[in-house]
């Protein structure tokens, strides 16, 4: 049951890569810049800052400050499933080496996206929330594709890391 349930994982791994690798070469660079700026360092950063932002205008930052302490969650979860990353290029000479599920780049990216999108939403119920949920949430989906086509994660990696994001918000936030 487990050999074919890793079987299945494969191919669902292969299948979306597969279709990930149609992503024009041209567009690495940008992908490569996302793998900067999108770093969990780097959105923890851009979260605490956002987090003090917020604190001046008086809103409750309560749960997006709890935030900032689950951020490192998803490497803990990378040490209990210690999966390896993709045989490419790209992971063979990351310089710090680590586990591949889930993807701490998608795992952030989606829980700054989300954490944002719900703070700005209590700022402005109107278009420009509208605006800034769609351009986080293709921020987020970006960093997710770009992981993939970059070699550094499988296709699993990078929907684990956004649905465990996705748990995490939902517990903070409660149900509306």
């Amino acid at each position: 049951m487990l050999k074919d349930a890793k079987q299945r994982l494969k191919r669902f791994d292969t299948r979306l890569a597969m279709w990930i690798e149609r992503v024009p070469g041209s567009w690495l660079p940008f992908f490569r810049f996302l793998a900067i700026i999108a770093h969990p360092v780097s959105i923890g950063v851009l979260l605490a800052t956002t987090v003090a932002t917020l604190y001046v205008y008086g809103l409750n930052i309560m749960y997006l400050a709890t935030i900032l302490f689950v951020l490192p969650l998803a490497t803990l979860i990378k040490l209990a499933f210690r999966r390896k990353r993709p045989e490419t290029i790209y992971a063979s000479t990351m310089r710090i080496k680590s586990y591949s599920f889930p993807s701490s780049h998608a795992y952030t990216s989606m829980l700054f996206a989300l954490a944002i999108i719900t703070s700005v939403w209590t700022l402005f119920a109107d278009a420009v929330g509208v605006l800034v949920g769609i351009v986080l949430i293709i921020f987020a989906i970006a960093v997710a594709v770009s992981r993939v086509r970059l070699g550094a994660h499988h296709p699993s990696d990078v929907l684990g890391g956004a649905l465990l994001a996705a748990v995490i918000w939902l517990a903070l936030t409660g149900p509306r």
